[in-house]
């Protein structure tokens, strides 16, 4: 019986249906990329790109696997910054400037707002 993956680097996992261009390409996305600049990393046309993104069911899925551990990531250091700013607000609250807290609780709200997106566009993405 084949494995379905092989270990490449620190644990990482990648399907054997995979090759090092799409690899190279799911990482130029990964970072917001656009079908050209992967195609251009990846040494093949951009139509090729397209071609893995829209038809190629394996590739789409290590893409989208990927994209969604990237935002679990995110939103993970999203929290636990908001844990850490919460703790210093606390800290320094009595006898703080008005100003100052309303701007922090501001940036505040608008990291949790964020952190919520990401969760819920996580949670309908899968499903």
């Amino acid at each position: 019986m084949e494995p379905s993956s092989t270990v490449t680097d620190h644990d990482q996992t990648r399907p054997l249906e995979l090759s090092d261009s799409q690899l190279l390409a799911i990482d130029v996305l990964l970072t917001g990329g656009t079908h050209r600049a992967a195609s251009e990393a990846a040494g093949v046309a951009r139509t090729t790109v397209t071609e893995w993104v829209n038809h190629r069911g394996v590739f789409r899925s290590e893409l989208e696997r990927r994209r969604y551990e990237r935002a679990g990531e995110v939103n993970d250091r999203v929290c636990s910054l908001v844990t850490r700013s919460l703790g210093v607000i606390e800290e320094h609250f009595v006898g703080a400037d008005r100003h100052l807290l309303e701007g922090c609780f501001v940036s505040l709200r608008g990291l949790a707002a964020v952190s919520s997106s990401f969760s819920t566009r996580q949670q309908t993405d899968v499903l």
